[in-house]
Order: structure tokens, then sequence, then C-alpha cells
């Protein structure tokens, strides 16, 4: 959970209290799905269904999110802020 809010720091830039704030609540609004519907999908896809499920969609986020995150190792805020205001999308994956 730390880790989230460390890169939501670096992605909202400018106005990251309105942003941070909404992820944070579509963060705890996913959670609240996840928890209510997990005895449903135990029940009807058995235990490992759910797990594979649940498994599937994280494998699904984490090479969307690997894929997407520029890599920001060794820029400047100035290069980062740069490439998220559109101006220059000249740094993933180096």
């Amino acid at each position: 959970k730390i880790l989230v809010q460390v890169i939501i720091g670096d992605l909202f830039l400018q106005d990251s209290g309105i942003a941070s704030g909404f992820s944070a609540a579509m963060c705890y609004v996913f959670l609240f799905i996840a928890s209510k519907t997990y005895l449903d999908l135990e029940l009807s896809l058995e235990l490992y269904g759910a797990f594979l499920l649940f498994s599937v969609i994280n494998f699904i986020g984490f090479v969307f999110v690997y894929y997407r995150m520029p890599c920001m190792e060794g820029k400047t805020l100035e290069e980062i802020e740069e490439y998220f205001s559109g101006q220059n999308k000249g740094f993933l994956r180096n």
C-alpha cells in the first residue's frame, strides 16, 4: 500500500491532493467489491477457480502497469512533469 502512495505522488505532481484522494477512494471501492463478491465466486467457481480468476486479473494489471508506466529512474522532476503534461513522450522504457 505504501508503494502505491509513492507512485501516486510521482504520477500526480500537480493537484496531487485531489488525484491521490480519488485514487485512494477507487482503491477502497475495488477492495470492497472484491471482498463482497469473493464468497459468491468461491461457491460458483470453487476455491481454485476464485483464486485463478483473481490471479488472472492481477497478472493483466501487472502487465498493463509494466508496459504503460514510464521508467523514471535517473529522470529529473522537470523531465517527469514534461512527460506527464503531454509535451514529450520520449522516455518510455529506456
